[in-house]
């Protein structure tokens, strides 16, 4: 039971419970947790791009309460655009084990009118396309965290399979809890994370879509993974390992080549022991000239940064947000280098220079048409014209412009 209510709230839990039990975690962040690896001077690359865009505008909102779940609550988690941006995909988490959504919504990526709803396994989260040499949508692969599987639809809003992820034996779970999702063309594999404490990236064969165990990766245990990255053929893994009785945890970077099969590399990004304080990624961006750019949960008001071909820690960017602790679930990059962090409990939208983290500014999300709460993804349109912000305590997406 300990370990399942830490694995909800590491993930963002909306259950007010446990965002009590969060909110309420000691707030001496020097004294809780340790930031490692930081130089003392700023050490910048430059990224090959120009300057980045500086503001965002508000622009509309989609509302999304009232879809049919599976009697569960709506509550979008994530989205994903097909390359043209003439379609958006958004998963419908609904709620936790027992009380899950069953469905990703298809929706039009232009008005936000609804085109689809697609079937799926209980509580699905993470989704990645699979999209042909045209950019035309082939399969859409959905991790469903409650149902222990991954699900694929086809561009006719058809679910075509659903691929069982098998729990830990002698675990405590009945499902592994799938969450983040990569396609890697060149292996021929779809990487899926797990946050049960197994420790395990599961390879699914994107010919047969089946599951190939010869393909599992072995992360070690009680760690978890949120969502991950495919750079230059090598998997950039954020991960957290729970401290003894779970007191604390420990938040890493693992950089692991697939065909080896294990971690080539582990960075220490932050800690916590004995406070209440977790310290969890939940998203990483890599940027044009290969920084990993990392986020999450408990690791202070900081994006982490990682030069990953020198396996080195830059200074980590201040995002000037007000929660001492940093509850940022998602995170997005532009083409041009302009970051945005989102602030979980906040609301808080920092924008900044990946350049070198230079605050652009802040936006509220009382400052967003509509009412938005608890955002859990971001992501750019494809023509960078437009940022979206998956609000899942509102049943909403807010709808930016970008200048």
């Amino acid at each position: 039971m300990m370990a399942s209510t830490l694995r909800r709230a590491l993930c963002g839990a909306l259950h007010a419970a446990l965002l009590t039990t969060i909110a309420s975690a000691p707030q001496a962040l020097g004294q809780s947790t340790t930031v490692v690896g930081a130089p003392t001077s700023q050490q910048r690359i430059a990224l090959p791009i120009g300057s980045p865009s500086t503001d965002v505008v508000p622009s509309g909102s989609i509302d999304l309460s009232g879809h049919p779940n599976c009697g569960a609550a709506v509550r979008p988690w994530s989205a994903t655009f097909t390359p043209d941006g003439r379609h958006l995909y958004v998963s419908l988490f609904g709620g936790f084990l027992g009380s899950g959504g069953c469905t990703v919504l298809h929706l039009d990526g232009i008005s936000g009118a609804v085109l689809g709803s697609i079937p799926v396994g209980e509580t699905p989260e993470d989704i990645a396309l699979q999209v042909g040499p045209g950019g035309q949508l082939l399969r859409g692969f959905v991790t469903c965290s409650s149902g222990s599987s991954v699900d694929v639809f086809n561009a006719q809003d058809q679910t075509i399979a659903s691929i069982a992820l098998p729990p830990q034996v002698g675990g405590s779970f009945p499902t592994v809890f799938p969450f983040g999702i990569v396609i890697d063309e060149a292996r021929n594999t779809v990487w899926v994370a797990t946050n049960d404490g197994s420790g395990r990236i599961f390879g699914i064969d994107l010919s047969t879509l089946t599951l190939d165990p010869a393909r599992t990766l072995q992360l070690g245990l009680d760690r978890g993974v949120a969502r991950f990255a495919l750079h230059q053929g090598q998997l950039i893994i954020p991960t957290f390992r729970f401290t003894p009785g779970f007191t604390g945890s420990i938040a890493e970077l693992l950089i692991v080549d697939p065909d080896r099969g294990t971690p080539t590399d582990a960075l220490l990004l932050a800690q916590a022991s004995s406070t209440g304080a977790f310290p969890a990624p939940q998203e990483v961006v890599i940027t044009p000239d290969g920084r990993a750019l990392i986020a999450g949960f408990d690791m202070g008001p900081l994006v982490y940064v990682v030069h990953l071909a020198s396996r080195t820690q830059l200074s980590p960017f201040p995002t000037f947000t007000n929660q001492p602790l940093g509850k940022f679930q998602c995170m997005a990059l532009s083409d041009d280098g302009l970051l945005v962090v989102a602030d979980f409990f906040t609301g808080e939208l920092s924008r900044m220079s990946a350049f070198d983290g230079t605050l652009l500014g802040i936006t509220d999300s009382t400052d967003l048409v509509g009412f938005h709460d608890a955002f859990t993804a971001a992501l750019f349109r494809p023509d960078q014209s437009e940022l979206m912000l998956v609000a899942t305590g509102s049943d909403s997406i807010a709808r930016l412009l970008v200048q």
